[in-house]
């Protein structure tokens, strides 16, 4: 029988990060069971050589196509995952909002937003941190995703759920065994898994609820791959916390992979910097003080920081480019793209002045 003790499973937990928990994060709410695989005809011995299977392995590696539907929305991520028996495991989904990388090497857990260039790390040993890095995955999930497919954490353990084989089909050429896993309780759902017959390898799991439907295709699976160590270390520079400030322009700069534009006019000094989030995106922000505050920021949303400033917005060329300019209650505002990058500078000035002060963060 399936067995609740995760001592040594690391690549059956890993796994699951990879698949049931993939369609989980997108979908924000539905959660794991622990697979397995193989040929005898019932749910639970099928499952059982599935687990088996991930836990002989010393990695698996592999792809999947992710598509998350409710009753008007559908849209589909790529996923690429990596688990080993050390309880490393790496994996990355891309949508048409982004790309969210997530990770551990064991030791620190971290999520990395590829669009901004963030990195979050957090010591897998500290509850607390582990908590707040758990909500920063649902936040992301929330607002790449959308709410009305926002589901009640189901447990699939065996206690709670029921295995049964209902079928067998043929899924990319391969004949699979079709197990429904049902709670045991009144929770609405039910997760369906494909085991081939000859191996044991999990190729298809839909994950249905009240509020929408999770499909993950495993498009390739590969077993006791070589993998590097890097594979599993956070990428890049760790950054601030969303909220925290940094004093210095260099560790601001470290946040980001974006170029910020550095203020060099000798009016202004920086004093501080943050990532700041708003309306589910962020930003990178400066500030300076002088005879009056300059701020700078730095995103990848097509949106402003004051949202309701649009309406009057005039452009015009500066330095050879195409800015924004904007009145707002906090000064004018100049925005400009670089890139998939926008960069903007608000100023309580008049509004040659801060378009002057544009022209030199352009010009560089």
């Amino acid at each position: 029988m399936r067995s609740d003790d995760t001592g040594d499973r690391g690549i059956t937990r890993n796994a699951t990060v990879v698949a049931l928990a993939v369609a989980a994060v997108l979908l924000a709410g539905v959660a794991g069971v622990t697979l397995a695989a193989s040929a005898p005809p019932s749910g639970d011995e099928i499952l059982d050589d599935a687990e088996q299977r991930y836990d002989a392995a010393d990695s698996v590696v592999g792809t999947a196509v992710v598509t998350v539907s409710n009753y008007t929305e559908a849209r589909t991520y790529e996923v690429s995952f990596a688990a080993t028996d050390d309880n490393e495991s790496r994996v990355s989904v891309a949508g048409d909002n982004g790309t969210y990388v997530a990770g551990t090497n064991g030791s620190v857990g971290w999520v990395h937003d590829e669009a901004t260039g963030l990195t979050r790390v957090y010591d897998e040993s500290d509850a607390e941190a582990s908590e707040e890095m758990e909500a920063k995955r649902e936040a992301w999930a929330q607002n790449h995703s959308w709410d009305d497919t926002r589901e009640t954490l189901y447990d699939w353990s065996e206690e709670n759920a029921t295995a049964e084989r209902v079928d067998t089909e043929t899924v990319a050429g391969t004949e699979a065994y079709v197990v429904e896993v049902t709670p045991a309780d009144d929770t609405e759902g039910m997760v369906t898994v494909w085991v081939t017959t000859d191996d044991s390898t999990v190729v298809r799991q839909r994950l249905t609820g009240p509020n929408g439907t999770a499909i993950v295709d495993v498009t390739e699976t590969t077993f006791n791959a070589s993998v590097a160590d890097s594979t599993f270390q956070p990428p890049g520079e760790t950054a601030p916390s969303v909220g925290e400030r940094v004093d210095s322009f260099d560790r601001l700069q470290d946040t980001t992979d974006a170029t910020l534009p550095a203020v060099t006019d000798e009016r202004f000094t920086f004093d501080q910097g943050s990532v700041v989030a708003y309306g589910g995106e962020t930003a990178v922000v400066q500030r300076h003080t002088g005879a009056t505050d300059l701020t700078v920021a730095t995103t990848t949303s097509d949106r402003t920081l004051d949202a309701a400033d649009a309406e009057n917005a005039t452009e015009t060329t500066v330095a050879g480019t195409t800015v924004s300019v904007t009145e707002t209650e906090q000064g004018v505002a100049v925005w400009w793209s670089e890139g998939d990058v926008r960069h903007g500078v608000i100023a309580d000035l008049d509004r040659d002045a801060v378009v002057e002060i544009a022209a030199g963060l352009i010009e560089g």
